[in-house]
């Protein structure tokens, strides 16, 4: 739905805003962890910064979170890859660079869960209709879209994070072979998330799981409620 007042206009760019802080922490924890490890390139220290406007790219950050979204309902996306150079610092350091972006992924969940627990529990946000307030409408896209970013990005598929923590395991020849599979990789996770959502019913491939979005927002709701009344025990 287009907005059609400022106020629905000023509402959409908060979530823009927060959508995209998701995908500076997830990168930006990429690219810190890898110069801490001995990447020491000055690419890969520009990339360390919260600056969203730094990890943008054009499809995965642009493109891709508004198919996804008109297609299953779902915010599917990602940033500008940080190009680690896994040679300089080696397969294991590189299966650490990659459980940084999953982990900064949660850890920005949970700030965002502890700022909306700490709105409802302080009184700013009223408890009985904070799922319909303006904090809520912004910070929720972004909370879902972490917590699944998180998720999805723990799968064990190139390009995901995940491929770079089981490909430490792997000698040098599999590790290579593995990696070079990223395109397909790319196919698969879209496909998979198709079939989760539903979307491939209709070609004979089951009913998928569409409610596990309907349960992780259960659960981040459960979790914000729990923290409105650990702030509202204290305040």
């Amino acid at each position: 739905m287009i907005p059609q007042t400022t106020h629905e206009w000023l509402l959409l760019l908060g979530v823009v805003g927060v959508v995209l802080m998701t995908n500076a922490c997830h990168e930006a924890a990429h690219a810190l962890t890898a110069f801490a490890l001995g990447d020491r390139r000055a690419e890969v220290f520009r990339r360390a910064t919260l600056n969203p406007l730094r990890h943008i790219h054009w499809f995965l950050t642009i493109v891709l979170p508004l198919l996804s979204y008109l297609l299953m309902g779902w915010l599917l996306g990602g940033a500008k890859p940080v190009m680690v150079d896994a040679g300089r610092i080696g397969p294991w350091r590189m299966a650490l660079v990659a459980l940084a972006g999953p982990v900064a992924n949660f850890l920005f969940a949970g700030f965002v869960i502890a700022v909306l627990g700490a709105l409802i529990g302080g009184g700013v946000v009223d408890s009985a209709t904070a799922i319909s307030s303006d904090a809520w409408k912004v910070l929720k896209p972004g909370l879902y879209f972490s917590v699944l970013l998180g998720l999805l990005n723990l799968l064990p598929l190139p390009p995901l994070d995940g491929s770079r923590m089981l490909g430490a395991l792997l000698p040098e020849s599999v590790r290579r072979v593995w990696y070079a599979l990223a395109p397909a990789g790319i196919i698969c996770v879209f496909a998979l998330t198709m079939w989760i959502s539903g979307q491939l019913a209709g070609f004979g491939l089951g009913r998928g799981y569409p409610e596990i979005y309907g349960h992780i927002a259960v659960l981040v709701e459960d979790q914000v409620f729990a923290m409105a009344a650990f702030w509202r025990s204290i305040l």
